[in-house]
């Protein structure tokens, strides 16, 4: 049988079909460079085998298309995080912020961390008052010591007040009596904080005895209230006594004073 040859000028464009080539005989050095586009790529059919390790840069994704999923755990970083970046909406706290508050570790919470307020006290609101007037006294009971007296309304009802008050050149004197004891207190309302006193005893009946010295008084109290609160300072004497404050000489004048401190929440 005689072979015809065909040469490529005896074959018209577009002659040669699918039907014309047999199976797996076109190889790559057949293909013009750059000629395998788009079309011509089958749907997913470039795979991973297909593409060289490190090629794929950033350039080829597309906005926005790394979701979670792709993503492995613990793989953002501090150095994949930009400088003051992360606000507090970011962050799992197991409860809404309070201006004012502080981010405080709390193990039994969601997400081990809670807004509260600062630990210890801050000091709200000072009031104090002078009493410069010697007084004297020789009621039994207690009486309140002249104008020396404060008003202070708390801002919360955890709110505590320290009362602290400085009575000086107080006295008590005693006529034909074995002792003599003259008392002070500090109270809030008609409620009793605090007291001392000054004592003097012998067996001696008939002696005229006196005392001096100088008194501090200081109580730290919950009123757990936003009303206001009076604090004060009141005297008296055991029967028979006169007590004093403010005792002046020719030379020098005393002066008492009371001071009260709000005190916010511990």
């Amino acid at each position: 049988m005689a072979i015809i040859k065909v040469k490529t000028g005896g074959i018209t464009a577009d002659a040669i079909t699918d039907a014309l080539i047999a199976d797996d005989v076109v190889g790559t050095e057949h293909l013009t460079a750059n000629e395998v586009d788009t079309t011509a790529l089958g749907a997913d059919a470039v795979t991973g085998a297909q593409l060289a390790d490190n090629a794929v840069n950033s350039e080829h994704y597309t906005d926005g298309s790394i979701d979670t999923a792709h993503i492995a755990d613990a793989n953002v970083t501090q150095g994949k995080i930009a400088d003051q970046a992360i606000n507090e909406a970011k962050l799992q706290i197991s409860n809404a912020p309070t201006n004012g508050y502080m981010l405080t570790a709390q193990s039994g919470n969601t997400g081990g961390l809670t807004w509260a307020e600062a630990g210890g006290g801050k000091i709200l609101q000072v009031i104090q008052d002078e009493y410069p007037t010697e007084q004297s006294s020789t009621s039994t009971s207690f009486v309140d010591i002249g104008g020396l007296s404060v008003s202070i309304t708390p801002s919360s009802t955890s709110s505590k007040i320290f009362a602290m008050a400085t009575l000086t050149s107080c006295r008590g004197i005693a006529t034909n009596h074995t002792s003599c004891n003259v008392f002070y207190r500090l109270v809030r309302g008609s409620t009793e904080l605090t007291h001392s006193r000054l004592n003097y005893y012998d067996n001696n009946a008939n002696a005229n005895r006196e005392i001096d010295g100088a008194i501090a008084l200081s109580y730290l109290d919950t009123p757990n209230s936003t009303s206001a609160q009076t604090y004060k300072c009141q005297m008296k004497a055991l029967s028979g006594n006169t007590v004093k404050v403010n005792v002046a000489d020719s030379s020098n004048s005393a002066m008492s004073t009371i001071t009260v401190f709000e005190v916010g929440a511990w």
